[in-house]
Order: C-alpha cells, then sequence, then structure tokens
C-alpha cells in the first residue's frame, strides 16, 4: 500500500468555515501536514460507505501516537502535534470522500489552562468498541488499538448499543496525564452493572 503525502502551508486567511475535500484511493492511504508551530486541529467527516482508519504518526520514527476507526458517515476532531502528521488508511475497494477543516492547534500553556487532560483510550479486545464523545468525535476504536485523546474535565465518553446510549467515563482529575486507559474492561465493567448483552 503506498503512502501519498500533502504538506499544507500555514493556514493564512483561510476561513474558519471553509471545508477541503480529498479522495481517498481503495486500498490506499493518505497522509496530511501543516506548517504550524504548535500543530493543527482536523475536523473531519467520512463521506464514504466504509469505515477508513485514522492514525496519528510520528514524523521521525512513524511511531503511531494514537488512532481509531472512523465509521461510514461519521465525524471526528484530532489535534495532531508540530513532530507529526495524520494518516488516512482506506482498506476498502472503492475510493473514500473525505471532507476535513483545519485551524491551528492551542498552545500548551492555553491547553493547560483550559484544564484539558491528554490521555489514552485503549482497546485491548478483538472487536471494535463504537463510542460517542459529544462535541469532540465518536471515534470507533479498532481491536487491540490506542486512540489518544486531549479532553476536558467533566466530558463524558458514551457506548451506544442500538438505540441507547450509555455513560462509560467521565473525564475527572484523577486521570493522569499520560495514562492509558483500558476501554474494553470499563464496557465490560458498565455491561455487567447494568446487566446489558
Amino acid at each position: 500500500m503506498r503512502l501519498t503525502y500533502f504538506l499544507f502551508p500555514a493556514l493564512l486567511g483561510l476561513s474558519a468555515c471553509s471545508t477541503t475535500k480529498i479522495m481517498v484511493p481503495a486500498n490506499d492511504r493518505v497522509a496530511m501536514d501543516y506548517d504550524m508551530q504548535d500543530g493543527f486541529t482536523t475536523a473531519l467527516w467520512n463521506r464514504s460507505g466504509n469505515e477508513v482508519d485514522i492514525t496519528v504518526l510520528n514524523k521521525t520514527d512513524g511511531h503511531q501516537v494514537s488512532g481509531f476507526g472512523l465509521n461510514a458517515k461519521g465525524e471526528a476532531t484530532i489535534t495532531v502535534d508540530a513532530n507529526c502528521h495524520l494518516v488516512i488508511t482506506n482498506n476498502n475497494d472503492k475510493p473514500a470522500k473525505i471532507r476535513f477543516r483545519t485551524s491551528e492547534a492551542q498552545p500548551q500553556a492555553e491547553k493547560a489552562s483550559a484544564e484539558v487532560i491528554r490521555f489514552t483510550l485503549a482497546n485491548t479486545s478483538g472487536e471494535s468498541i463504537p463510542l460517542i464523545i459529544p462535541s469532540v468525535m465518536n471515534p470507533n476504536l479498532s481491536p487491540y488499538s490506542e486512540s489518544g485523546v486531549d479532553l476536558a474535565i467533566g466530558q463524558e465518553i458514551l457506548y451506544k448499543s442500538g438505540t441507547k446510549k450509555y455513560v462509560l467515563l467521565v473525564v475527572d482529575s484523577s486521570i493522569q496525564n499520560g495514562a492509558v486507559i483500558d476501554m474494553a474492561q470499563v464496557l465490560r465493567e458498565k455491561k455487567a452493572e447494568l446487566g446489558i448483552q
């Protein structure tokens, strides 16, 4: 699978409301990067009928910093540090249409003042875990994957089962920066507590 790389200039004069479309060919992937000191934040909309994989990779060693599955017709917002780039992988037999809107990321000092905690959601199970993080993103945690998140204290993380939504986790000060939370275990405990399958 080849990698097509897009390097965008700094967002000079770009309207906060404008979106861009990118087509990811079948069984292919594209990398996106912006020349911005503090990194960038991108809102993504998957307009295709299949899931695509979203990953953030370190530019130097290719290490995966975070990642998740973006469902068909799903949306997500992700922040990419300056030393990383964003990769969209389409493992399907049809091209994937992705719309996105990008803005400059907040400097670290501003993030800290907003009481945001940076931690990792881990799926240690062999099944996907569909999550809803209201006003942030709706990630589908792929089997045996991790997704890095920056979430404010008080932010809810929901699990959707059929037409019902359940609160799995509320971000609070007990979660340390850099923590890894086993969402498969959290989900098992919540299902046992609520008596759901």
